[in-house]
């Protein structure tokens, strides 16, 4: 696997090493990429599938979720078109909501 991780706190740290687990070594290799623009506006984890499909999942330490947490994943959704899959906020919240057109919340207890 690829791995560029620019920053790590706590609970980024607890993802990517649950990630590591679950995107175990196959053919189908997938690899994770971290972005943020000139803007400052990232996505912690980018996951690309061998077929260049793309998931971004972004960290939140709190289960207060708002529009704002997903601009990078709509920024990411709106560059990469028909490669992007899915935009996922992970966050300290208790249920998985579905926020607009596949983006998602899922809560870090799921890991």
């Amino acid at each position: 696997m690829d791995w560029l991780v620019v920053h790590c706190a706590d609970q980024t740290a607890t993802v990517c090493g649950e990630l590591a687990k679950i995107l175990p070594p196959t053919p189908a290799q997938w690899h994770i990429y971290h972005c943020r623009d000139k803007d400052q506006v990232d996505v912690d984890f980018i996951l690309e599938g061998s077929d260049r499909q793309l998931i971004g999942i972004k960290v939140k330490a709190s289960a207060a979720v708002t529009r704002e947490d997903f601009r990078g994943l709509r920024k990411l959704q709106t560059q990469t078109g028909k490669r992007y899959i899915s935009g996922i906020v992970m966050d300290d919240g208790e249920q998985v909501l579905s926020f607009e057109d596949e983006l998602w919340t899922v809560p870090l207890a799921i890991l």
